[in-house]
């Protein structure tokens, strides 16, 4: 007795193939055999001999005769067969190319033909870990700033994916200061940069992302305009807090809201032609409660008395001027100035 083929060395899981036994000499009267499997875990065979591959392995098939010949024994022929994984003839990541700044992360996905590969779990791999680490699953994180090359293999084949890392990981915000005293109505902008450490864990603000998230504990108090500006809106005293939109670092800033009204004060004074008078003192005594604000100053008849903006009036004809400082806030000082 014979079988054919005598072996099987190239078959994969789900695949099957028909065995044909020739039981000799041709005239026996039961030409029928029985076949069975040493693994039906990896191969299996039907009473016809076609037989299934499971998964990858080895296993022989053995061919039986029913009938006993001459010498009333049964014949028995063996194949052995090897199950092969099934390879992968197409294999494709997306996406392809993935920028990141530090701590982004991207998921990778990829498809596969054949879709019954054997080994359809993929293996990733990064070429830099120390620039972009990948999961088990894919999923890409960005470390520092650099380029790395993410593959992926699946059934025998392997497609990669690109990553360039544009920022160094974040360690910090730098606010400018930790507190601020406002009146009401004043504004304030905060420097929010966001650092990474360098040598010696010096502060290095390039190559780091900058966006940054400000939020206020009491609007009431202090409000955020215009990116990073606070507003003081009312009296009291709430916190800023600044968030870094990658690492999430957030720093603080206690801000003081003092309210009061404005200043609305006037004087007189009295000058020779080509005299001059510094009124900053003057200034400084009629409004106390605006110690610490920017003054500016202005002339309602500069021909007949002209000031600085540092407050010193000169007299250049007869006259009546009125001399006034004031500032954004409504807050005003007159003078009254008679030259003669």
């Amino acid at each position: 007795m014979t079988v054919s083929p005598s072996k099987v060395q190239a078959i994969y899981p789900d695949d099957s193939r028909l065995l044909k036994a020739k039981v000799s000499p041709t005239g026996c009267s039961n030409k029928d055999v029985d076949w069975t499997s040493s693994n039906d875990s990896i191969v299996t065979v039907g009473d016809d001999g076609t037989i299934t591959a499971l998964r990858p392995g080895n296993a022989t098939i053995k061919a039986t005769t029913r009938e006993a010949g001459s010498d009333k024994k049964h014949r028995a022929v063996n194949c052995k067969v090897t199950v092969k994984p099934r390879p992968a003839k197409k294999l494709a990541v997306a996406p392809a190319t993935v920028k990141l700044s530090a701590n982004g992360t991207q998921q990778l996905s990829f498809t596969v033909e054949p879709a019954n590969v054997t080994q359809i779990v993929p293996i990733y791999k990064s070429s830099n870990s120390k620039v972009a680490f990948v999961s088990e699953s894919g999923l890409i994180t960005g470390l520092k700033k650099g380029g790395a090359v993410i593959s992926v293999t699946v059934g025998g084949k392997t497609a990669k994916c690109v990553v360039d890392v544009t920022t160094d990981p974040p360690a910090g915000i730098d606010l400018g200061y930790s507190g601020i005293t406002l009146f009401t109505g004043e504004e304030s902008a905060l420097t929010c940069e966001v650092y990474t450490l360098g040598s010696g864990n010096a502060k290095v603000f390039a190559n780091v992302d900058q966006n940054v998230t400000l939020r206020s504990s009491n609007p009431q108090v202090a409000r955020i305009t215009g990116g990073n500006t606070i507003v003081a809106t009312g009296a009291g005293v709430c916190e800023i807090a600044a968030r870094s939109d990658v690492g999430s670092f957030e720093e603080y800033c206690v801000v003081t809201v003092h309210d009061r009204k404005p200043i609305m004060k006037d004087d007189k004074a009295a000058l020779a032609p080509g005299g001059s008078a510094d009124l900053k003192a003057a200034l400084a005594e009629m409004a106390k409660d605006g110690a610490g604000l920017e003054w500016m100053w202005g002339s309602s008849v500069p021909e007949v008395a002209e000031v600085t903006q540092d407050g010193i009036v000169t007299a250049k004809k007869p006259g009546k001027a009125t001399i006034m400082a004031f500032t954004l806030w409504g807050d005003s000082v007159t003078f009254e100035v008679e030259v003669a």
